[in-house]
């Protein structure tokens, strides 16, 4: 056995692990959805601005990724899924 303080930094160890670990799965699915949508814009209208490419990469939420991701397939211009970004990451 161990003190109480091994024991108590054993736990904390563990519960940092965890936390690590459900942090890096959730920057795992951000990025997989930010590579999703910029595959898809380059697929539909060639060459993506940069500045749609940053804009996108600096989205944190998977619900608004998710919606942008169908959005690319519901615009008819590059232009317009700008339009559609500019409303979904608006503070």
């Amino acid at each position: 056995m161990g003190t109480i303080a091994e024991m108590l930094e054993r736990k904390g160890r563990q519960e940092g692990i965890i936390i690590g670990e459900q942090r890096g799965k959730q920057r795992g699915k951000l990025e997989a959805a930010q590579e999703m949508i910029l595959e898809a814009l380059s697929e539909r209208f060639g060459t993506v601005n940069p500045v749609i490419v940053n804009k996108i990469k600096n989205v944190q939420s998977l619900e608004t990724l998710k919606m942008l991701f169908k959005q690319c397939f519901r615009v008819d211009t590059l232009e317009e899924f700008k339009e559609k970004l500019q409303r979904a990451t608006e503070d």
